[in-house]
């Protein structure tokens, strides 16, 4: 079969039927199924939390901006074969960041997912995103997640930047390679204020 990614590019795999897939969205470990040959991982660090925001005016006189997303966790993507994979691996996920407390605080970063096999093959990192800048900080959104020992880097996007309109609009969060699921980034706080973070996810295709 053919995995086709986000960005355009695919990965050929000599799939058969009955391939099976895994998904978690917590801390714990991953069995390999001793009949399956070849494991495709996609393990995604968790997203950023939003930055705060203070209602009013700030101390220019001027409404202050809203909060800034937060940025969306980074996807690691690689292949293992049975040797590298051996019997399992321990997996680790990374949880969304907190919004920015206190009115005007920016928000925490995303914890970073790996995903630590234990046979002979790499270990791999989805990078958690960067928390968004509460408004008395300017607003800016949180840059995303990067991966570590990835075939693919899936970088996530970046968390947009709040802006100063009527009372403070906020900025939308950045998105992980699974869109506005696992991953993403939270919203900022103000007008407009959308979804807070995820945290991120493991995939594994086995076959």
């Amino acid at each position: 079969m053919t995995i086709y990614f986000g960005n355009g590019t695919s990965m050929s795999a000599a799939a058969t039927a009955g391939a099976r897939f895994h998904t978690q969205n917590a801390n714990n470990s991953f069995g390999a199924d001793s009949s399956r040959s070849n494991f495709l991982v996609f393990i995604t660090g968790g997203g950023g939390g939003g930055g705060g925001h203070e209602y009013g005016q700030n101390d220019q006189g001027n409404n202050s901006d809203g909060g800034g997303g937060g940025g969306g966790g980074g996807t690691a993507i690689r292949m293992y074969d049975s040797n590298q994979m051996g019997s399992g691996a321990n997996v680790s996920i990374g949880g969304g960041g907190n919004a920015g407390g206190n009115g005007h605080q920016s928000g925490n970063g995303g914890g970073t997912s790996q995903f630590n096999p234990n046979g002979n093959g790499s270990t791999i990192q989805g990078k958690g995103g960067q928390g968004g800048q509460g408004s008395r900080q300017g607003g800016t959104g949180g840059n995303g997640g990067s991966a570590q020992n990835s075939a693919i880097d899936m970088d996530g996007s970046h968390g947009n930047k709040g802006r100063s309109a009527g009372s403070g609009f906020a900025g939308q969060g950045g998105q992980s390679y699974w869109a506005g699921g696992r991953g993403r980034g939270g919203s900022g706080q103000g007008s407009g204020s959308g979804p807070g973070s995820k945290g991120g996810t493991l995939m594994v295709i086995s076959y």
